[in-house]
């Protein structure tokens, strides 16, 4: 389990305070100077990221591909699989090449196509093949007689459809349907008149685009009626030039670009996005598939000349660019004519300024394709902020790096330069950031809506640009509808719209159903306007609250003048045609539309619903929405029978006959696979494939060899009974060899051995335990395990089964109900004020006492616990036994089986078989709602006279709930009379669930189920019987999701938590419970029974409350109110929501907070304390004994005290937990010490006796693949693999031939342990290294003095000589020189006064209490801005596992030739200086532990390596660890000893160590229990490579001595301090992978961890390796504390999240000044002088010199030497003290101190070019993030 480190720990919070300060550069830079220069900045970031060669290829297309991708479509043809046969067969079209073997994979599509029924598409691939005639005789001829076949089968086709027409012209009422049959038959008709001459059939034409009928002589695409023009702020915008009715068209417009979504790139058009079966591929690649050849050649000439190639480069790399990225790329290859009018442009006056925008020319006519309006195109540049702004310079920067890698500049200019970038480049790189970003603002999606589709109906296509519908600005109230043909955008009326009004579109937010936060957050932060649209001025409500009667809305004219007759003849002909989609539907809605906008003033719901019917027709009949208009009562009647064929369109599965589906072949590869995983003793594992082996296996002899190996290894985990349980099945079947069946005596004799000798321990183990144990429980319990294991042993052959449910005893209920079988006596069922059904207590109930206990009505397994518990009884077992017919199901014995077959499983199985054939799932409510409606039907028989019953052949009708009869669950009465949700679901649900039902019936269908009960169905279509079957799975699907329960399993030996799910089940009884947040019942489970208790005393009518899964313990009001109503359809008022309780942790707590029931006088203090002094005693005991106290107090509690009370619901969580038995979460005082076994149990290792895990083969290998790579030129992947290959390799000479740089060349020749060619190579590599260094110092001499006359910044050129002093260094080693030393690379600064007590800090700090007892840092005299405070190496840190192969894992170093420890994997360090001090500190134990690890695929990092090396190096690797438990201080690991504040501060001291602050006190059970299970891990891992061996006598591998759990206890304490006292180690660097902050690892720093926190702080640190040094951020007075900052600033964030998220993770409320006064944030900040207090007279300030001061530090805000840093100090000091914070100007200089001490770092300097340090200025540049707070 890995740990998440807080912010103080958690370095990503210290890459967000440098990314702020970084990017608050970039917020003060002018817009379009950003536009200007983006892309100059960024494009060398990305071009040092992408390293790749020009690129030459003329295409990517590869034959082998094709033939493969081919091959596999014929194998999934063979099986039936047709779908995923054509979704390969098109990729293998896609990319062949165009030869003969492009026809050949076309021929095996329209083969496909024709068994698709898809004969038109068929036809056309068939044509293009045989006009190309390239392929050979035979196939021609093939291809010929499916060419004949498709004609054949069209005209077949065509009589049918004219019979159909006679047939249905005498019943069809509407004439739109006739129409609809007459149309189909035309298309049939045009589809048969294709020849073989017709190559291709233009898909476009099927779908027939409206005209407008009135155009616009300046706007080609809209009509007359509309025009442009322009608005008080000078927006353009368009308005109506005159009346406009509903539902006219208003624009119908083609795109200026688009882009298909790569999803749909095999099946729809590239360019026109029409749909297409057989599409044609591009030539030369991948990415684009057209309809037809005049497509391609269209986009040909518009923009894929160049896309094309720039795509084989991407596709080359692994690259990808799609969606605005390749809108952009292709709005700059049509806007520049691919490139011919970019010089031109560059030239241009007014293009060359891409930031100069013209305004629109109203009088010409409007050219969408004119550059002048592409120019003109409305971007967003201004609005950006500087992370998104760098977002969008780096798409462009990429684009253009593809762009110049094919050499698409080179027909522009002359020469071209890879690394920069030459004038017209950077012309070129403007425009497409300019274009990205008018992308952004004026993109389309294109949606698309089909019938069949897999998942949603209205699908995502791609997105587009329209010129003319851009100019519509938006509304929450919009007043056009949008729809699409293809790719072209039509736009309609949505109501009646006058002469002048604007027209508005939605930019995706309606006022129906987002409120108006959301929808103006959404539009500020997408669009960066704030919507005054009326909807939002007048904050109309959302369409479940808006006004629904005519009553309710104001009428626009006078009442008396209304026409009610009409209203009700319109309102009754909308709700008949509501869910209509013909023309005479459509005219319907817009007549009564009308109406209604010009007699009620909006907002109606009659008004919203009649537009939302227009929206659904003209969107082409949506199956979701047909649902969102019809009467729910309807909906469950056609449901189903709406969905089902949409399901059987997809799923195309035959009959299914098969009477198995076991594997025999599928069962000996799984037992193999067990028994080589058993041999390398990984028992746990092969336990799980030898139970799979069983599973599968067919009921035979192999049957029987496979439960004999499970038996085995059942043996050897030491579960006897089961391993004797499947000897006896064995032994019983006798159909194994005779070998077997007396190796399997010989191992139940071994069984039965082991058995006795079990009992006989535990017999002493009574004896031992009799003399001391007090509560007569655990004596009572260790006696009922003598009686399991002697009834156990006593198993002989005859008893093939042991009944595991024997192990489980259900309680059971004394006074049962007379009319409610499962339930007491003491509670009945009634109906409430609402008619509801609820449960009544009808006498008293004493906490505990049982109220019902019960069977489940239908249930479900998880289908993860199908190798582990029993699928109908949920009993936990090893033995398990398979059902014969299918895999999904298996049972602890043969009763379970039997009883499961007769109740479901008979016809259940069937299915399964089928859907595992397919690869498909029926799991949970779908499972449970298949086995409802087989115990309900009887498996059916039961089936037709339900249909033909009066009462129950309306499935919606429910008759009342039978008072006076007995209540028997199984009675279909009952179970038809199951409460359902579908008046409350919404129509996408309700299409889910039909959907749902539909796959359901489709699988009965398939396995023939109603054929016992019919003449035989119809495949395609439902009879009345199916229709009824379907209508009933709907309804039990509904009822299922309204009335199901969990069912959980407590264990102690599990991988995560305790409280682990089984399954679902519905229980009768209980279902009646109602919920309450307070609730009065507890539920815990006995297999898959429930059994219910009182929780409380409920008195006689009480009602009883269950609880639906939110409490008010835990969970705030408006979450439970929004799961309840999300979930269960209502909103709770129980008390607890009335009052609004408070959550646990804040319930009041002592006796004298809480509200007394009786006066005062009548209970004692000492009353009260005795009884809770007695619960905190065995508040952890989970006996009868402590249980009775529970119920004695808690009854006491009920009546004395008024709820809410933290005692009182203490107690009740203590009785919860008793009575789920024994749940380890509760216990946790017994920290590692009980969860050591827990952990044990799952990692059943050996004790590990490797010496070492290196490993030649691996490092050979590592090394052949760098080699290759190296020949590639992909020196960046060689050079990981190669230190890879030096990590792995063993120290022999192979380690040398491993290594290569001249620190590398100098250690083989000392060791010189190779052959002498090799070493003679090496030594010719050191003199080539010596020599390329001469010569770069020669280069930086000439440099230096070149550069000397022109740096005006002294330290520019100090950084140039450091560099220069550098290499001369370098060239000074020799051959005895074989380490460099990389710590002399950074030079660490050091403190002036040294403290005597603090050998770390300065002198002018110390270490002083606070009010509440809290050790703080104080300053003992005056700090200046910039001083060192601390320097500081960490006592314990953790290097990264991400940088193990480039930083040293003891300094944190960067190093390129690092030496691997010679026995583990985990770490490498950059000298041998290091490598011994780890060894000596820490690594000694730690590197057989990690070989341990490594060995097992496990994982020690972060906070368990911090928690393993602290104990190491407190415990001096162990040596103090007896005398550390056997002294009286430490042995109590929770005691803390106060600071010695007179004596020197040794770090090192174990005093200093125990004193590390913990959190132990704050954590939650479930925190302390993730901390105690790594704890325990630890500590299993110490055991396993015998470290306490040295100090103890002996050890017990199973259990632990004293001394191993005191080290459990050290080692959980010093995770608890690593939690709450580490930082994050950072390093910069400019061309990281992702960002320039990267997180290095974490450290505990001994003297910097006694600092506070404030969000106001007055401290920054930074680091150098691993070493920490603090500075003053301001100045800083005697006694002042000093203060650090956790990670939450108030800068960036507001003070509730501030609070939040250090309650969350460091466990206080912050109350510094800038939380106590709120400050603003810093885009909030006063930033005049002005607005801020002054704190000197006025008159005394020089503004003269404050201007002055702050014009300097704009120009040199940005600079990092020691003179810019200087001016920060002395400047930040006068605002200071001059100026009262909150100010920005304050906080800018202190953003600009942190950069500078930030970027004067080596590492940072390093990679930078001598250029770059000349131009004085550094951009550190950090992705954009929302995730991580930042100080500043």
């Amino acid at each position: 389990m890995t740990f998440l480190f807080c912010s103080r720990l958690n370095p990503f919070h210290e890459r967000s305070r440098i990314k702020s300060e970084t990017l608050s550069y970039f917020a003060m830079i002018n817009p379009v100077d950003r536009l200007r220069n983006g892309v100059s900045v960024v494009y060398l970031d990305v071009a040092e990221r992408r390293k790749y060669p020009t690129f030459t290829l003329n295409t990517i297309k590869n034959e082998k591909k094709a033939t493969k991708y081919k091959k596999k479509a014929r194998k999934l043809h063979a099986k039936g699989r047709n779908n995923k046969a054509m979704k390969y067969i098109i990729l293998s079209v896609n990319v062949c090449p165009d030869t003969y073997h492009l026809d050949v994979a076309m021929g095996h599509r329209s083969l496909l196509l024709f068994v698709f029924g898809d004969y038109v598409s068929a036809l056309v691939d068939t044509n293009r093949v045989l006009i190309n005639n390239r392929s050979s005789e035979n196939f021609l001829s093939l291809i010929s007689e499916t060419k004949a076949d498709c004609i054949s089968q069209l005209n077949k086709k065509l009589k049918e459809h004219e019979a159909s027409k006679q047939k249905q012209y005498s019943t069809i009422i509407d004439p739109d349907v006739y129409n609809n049959v007459t149309y189909r038959l035309k298309l049939f008709k045009k589809k048969l008149e294709y020849k073989i001459d017709d190559t291709e059939v233009d898909f476009r034409k099927r779908i027939r685009i409206p005209t407008i009928y009135y155009k616009n002589n300046l706007l080609p695409s809209a009509s007359a009626k509309i025009k442009i023009s322009t608005n008080q702020i000078k927006k353009r915008l368009i308005v109506a030039a005159e009346e406009v009715q509903t539902g006219e068209i208003l624009i119908v417009e083609k795109p200026l670009v688009s882009a298909l979504n790569p999803y749909h790139i095999l099946t729809h058009c590239s360019h026109c996005f029409v749909r297409c079966t057989s599409l044609i591929p591009c030539k030369e690649c991948y990415d684009t598939m057209y309809c037809s050849q005049r497509c391609y050649d269209e986009a040909i000439s518009r923009y894929h000349r160049v896309e094309c190639r720039v795509f084989q480069f991407t596709e080359t790399h692994k690259l990808h660019i799609v969606g605005s990225k390749l809108m952009a790329l292709r709005l700059f290859l049509f806007a520049t004519r691919d490139g011919t009018l970019l010089r031109n442009l560059m030239n241009d006056e007014v293009y060359g300024n891409i930031s100069s925008n013209k305004d629109f020319n109203f009088d010409s006519i409007y050219i969408p394709e004119d550059y002048f309006n592409i120019h003109n195109l409305e971007d967003c540049f201004e609005h950006l902020s500087a992370e998104e702004y760098y977002k969008y310079s780096k798409a462009a920067s990429f684009i253009l790096l593809c762009l110049k890698k094919i050499s698409f500049f080179n027909e522009f200019q002359d020469e071209e330069d890879q690394e920069t970038l030459t004038e017209l480049e950077e012309f070129a790189g403007k425009l497409l950031l300019k274009f990205i970003l008018c992308v952004h603002i004026n993109g389309h999606e294109v949606s698309e809506f089909i019938q069949f589709a897999k998942s949603d109906r209205d699908m995502l296509l791609g997105v587009a640009i329209y010129p003319t519908l851009r100019f519509a600005s938006h509304s929450c109230n919009h007043n056009i509808v949008r729809h699409f043909h293809r790719n072209c955008v039509v736009v309609r009326a949505f109501r009646p719209i006058i002469s002048g009004e604007e027209i508005f579109d939605n930019y995706g937010t309606s006022y129906l159903y987002d409120t108006l936060e959301v929808r103006r957050s959404y539009l500020k932060e997408n669009y960066f306007f704030e919507c005054q649209c009326i909807a939002c001025e007048q904050n109309w409500p959302l369409l479940e609250n808006l006004p629904s009667k005519f009553s309710q809305v104001r009428c626009l004219i006078p009442r008396e003048q209304l026409d009610t007759d009409r209203v009700r003849k319109l309102s009754q002909m909308y709700r008949k045609t509501s869910f209509g989609y013909s023309d005479r539907a459509l005219a319907i809605y817009y007549t009564y539309l009308t109406f209604l906008h010009k007699t009620f003033q909006q907002p109606f719901k009659e008004h919203t619903l009649v537009e939302l019917s227009i929206t659904f027709t003209l969107s082409s009949r949506e199956t979701v929405n047909y649902f969102s208009t019809i009467n729910p009562i309807y909906r469950l009647r056609q449901g189903v029978r709406f969905v089902y064929p949409d399901v059987a369109e997809y799923c195309k599965y035959p009959i299914f006959t098969s009477n198995t589906i076991k594997d025999n072949g599928k069962s000996k590869k799984y037992k193999k696979r067990a028994i080589k995983l058993y041999a390398k003793g990984k028992n746990d594992k092969a336990m799980k494939y030898i139970i799979l082996s069983v599973n599968v296996c067919p009921d035979t002899y192999h049957l029987d060899v496979s439960m004999g190996g499970r038996s085995l290894i059942l043996f050897v985990i030491g579960d006897y009974i089961s391993a004797l349980a499947d000897i006896n099945r064995v032994s019983f079947n006798k159909r194994s060899p005779e070998n077997l069946l007396l190796r399997l005596k010989t191992l139940k004799a071994d069984c039965i051995f082991q058995l006795n000798k079990k009992l006989q321990e535990l017999e002493g183990f009574r004896l031992k335990q009799q003399r001391w144990i007090v509560d007569q429980d655990e004596y009572n319990n260790v006696m009922c395990s003598l009686k399991i294991i002697r009834r156990k042993s006593e198993c002989d052959i005859d008893d093939p089964e042991s009944d595991l449910n024997n192990k489980i005893r259900v309680p059971t209920i004394y006074n049962k109900n007379e009319l409610l079988p499962n339930a007491s006596a003491k509670i009945k069922i009634c109906k409430n004020e609402i008619k509801k059904r609820v449960i009544v207590a009808v006498e008293e109930l004493r906490p505990g006492e049982i109220l019902i206990v019960e069977k489940p009505l239908v249930f479900a397994l998880d289908p993860y616990h199908i190798l582990t518990h029993c699928s109908h009884c949920f009993v936990r077992c090893s033995s398990l036994i398979p059902c014969k017919g299918c895999y999904a199901t298996m049972y602890c014995t043969e009763r379970c089986y039997n009883e499961a077959i007769i109740q479901y499983h008979r016809v259940e199985c069937r299915v399964f078989q089928f859907t595992e054939t397919y690869k498909l799932h029926i799991v949970g409510p779908k499972l449970l709602t298949l086995r409802l409606f087989l115990l309900a039907t009887k498996d059916g028989t039961l089936l037709k006279n339900l249909m033909n019953d009066y009462v129950y052949g309306h499935i919606n009708s429910n008759k009342d709930f039978n008072f006076g009869n007995v209540y028997i669950p199984e009675d279909y009465f009952n179970i038809h009379n199951l409460e359902d949700c579908f008046e409350n679901i919404s129509p996408e649900e309700y299409y889910k669930y039909s959907k749902a039902a539909s796959f359901l019936l489709l699988c009965l269908k398939k396995t023939s189920f109603f054929n016992e009960f019919q003449n035989r169905g119809d495949q395609e279509t439902l009879t009345e019987l199916e229709e009824f079957a379907g209508k009933l799975l709907l309804k039990f699907m509904l009822c299922v999701n309204i009335n199901n329960h969990r069912v959980s399993e407590f264990v102690q030996l599990e991988n995560d938590g305790n409280e682990k799910l089984l399954g679902i089940a519905i229980y009768p009884t209980l279902r009646f419970a109602n919920h309450s947040c307070n609730h009065n019942i507890i539920k815990h489970f006995h297999k898959n029974c429930v059994v219910v208790r009182a929780l409380r005393p409920i008195m006689s009518g009480e009602e009883v409350f269950d609880n639906y899964g939110t409490s008010y313990l835990y969970v705030t009001l408006e979450e439970r109110r929004s799961y309840l109503k999300e979930n269960y359809f209502f909103e709770c008022q129980c008390i607890a929501c009335e009052e609004n309780w408070p959550l646990l942790k804040n319930l009041p707590s002592n006796f004298s907070e809480a509200v007394y029931l009786v006066p005062r006088e009548q209970i004692t203090d000492a009353q009260v304390k005795e009884w809770s002094d007695k619960y905190k005693k065995i508040t952890t005991a989970y006996s009868d004994q402590a249980l009775s106290f529970y119920y004695m107090y808690l009854i006491f509690l009920h009546k004395t005290f008024q709820p809410p009370f933290k005692e009182h619901t203490l107690v009740e969580l203590s009785m919860t937990l008793t009575l789920s038995s024994r749940d380890p979460i509760y216990r946790l005082r017994y920290g590692v010490s009980f969860l050591y076994f827990d952990v044990a149990e799952r990692h059943k290792y050996r004790t590990f006796t490797f010496d070492t895990i290196k490993n030649e083969r691996k490092s050979t290998k590592y090394k052949k693949k760098a080699r290759k790579f190296y020949a590639n030129g992909n020196n960046n992947k060689a050079m990981k693999y190669i230190i890879l290959s030096v990590n792995v390799c063993p120290d022999t000479y192979y380690l040398d031939v491993a290594m290569g740089t001249l620190a590398d060349a100098n250690r083989i020749l000392i060791n010189n342990r190779g052959p002498e060619s090799f070493l003679s190579q090496i030594s010719e590599a050191k003199a080539e290294c010596i020599s390329v260094l001469n010569k770069k110092l020669q280069e930086h001499e000439i440099l230096r003095q070149k550069q000397y006359s022109v740096i005006t910044d002294p330290d520019v050129f100090n950084n140039v000589m450091y560099r220069l002093l550098l290499i001369q260094r370098k060239l000074e080693f020799n051959d005895d020189d074989t380490e460099v030393d990389f710590n002399n690379r950074i030079r660490i600064p050091t403190l002036s006064y040294i403290n005597d007590m603090l050998p770390n800090a300065s002198a002018k700090i110390k270490i002083g209490m606070n009010q509440i007892s809290k050790r703080i840092i104080l300053a003992t005299e005056e700090i200046q801005t910039g001083e060192i405070l601390i320097i500081e190496k960490p006592l314990v840190f953790a290097l990264d596992p991400y940088h193990i192969l480039t930083h040293c894992s003891h300094c944190f170093v960067r190093c390129t030739s690092l030496i691997p420890c010679k026995e583990c994997y985990a770490t490498m360090y950059c000298g041998q200086t290091c490598y011994d001090e780890a060894i000596s500190r820490y690594h000694r134990v730690e590197c057989r532990v990690f070989q341990f690890t490594e060995t097992h695929k496990l994982h020690i990092v972060g906070s368990k390596l911090m928690a393993l090396r602290l104990f190491l190096f407190a415990t001096r690797d162990g040596t103090l660890l007896r005398n550390l438990m056997n002294d009286e201080v430490y042995r109590n690991v929770n005691s803390n000893k106060d600071f010695k504040f007179d004596s020197v501060y040794i770090p090192e001291d174990y005093f200093n160590i125990h004193n590390l602050e913990d959190c132990f006190e704050h954590l939650s059970a479930e925190e302390y229990y993730k901390y105690s299970k790594a704890a325990s891990f630890i500590l299993l891992c110490l055991k396993k490579i015998s470290f306490f061996n040295e100090f103890q006598d002996e050890e017990d591998q199973e259990t632990l001595t004293e001394l191993e759990e005191f080290a459990g206890k050290l080692l959980l304490k010093f995770i608890l301090c690593v939690h709450i006292n580490g930082h994050g180690v950072y390093e910069f660097i400019e061309y990281a992978k992702t960002s320039n902050v990267v997180p290095v690892g974490v450290a505990i720093y001994p003297t910097l961890r006694f600092a506070s926190h404030s969000c106001n702080h007055n401290i920054v640190r930074h680091y150098y390796r691993n070493c920490v040094v603090v500075r003053a951020f301001r100045p800083i007075m005697p006694d002042e504390e000093i203060f650090d900052n956790y990670g939450t600033s108030y800068l960036q964030v507001k003070l509730e999240e501030r609070r939040s998220y250090l309650k969350k993770n460091y466990y206080f409320e912050c109350q510094c000044i800038a939380c106590v006064q709120n400050w603003p944030l810093m885009k909030n900040l006063p930033s005049r002088i002005s607005q801020v207090v002054c704190l000197i007279p006025m008159e005394q300030l020089n503004i003269d010199q404050v201007k002055e001061w702050s014009e300097r530090f704009k120009k040199i805000s940005s600079s990092c030497s020691d003179q810019a840093l200087a001016f920060f100090y002395t400047y930040l000091t006068f605002l200071h003290k001059t100026f009262q914070q909150p100010f920005k100007e304050y906080a800018s200089v202190g953003l600009s101190i942190l950069m500078a001490l930030s970027y004067r770092k080596k590492h940072y300097m390093e990679l930078h070019t001598i250029n770059s340090l000349s131009s004085g200025l550094f951009v550190l540049v950090i992705p954009r993030s929302r995730d991580f707070y930042c100080p500043f």
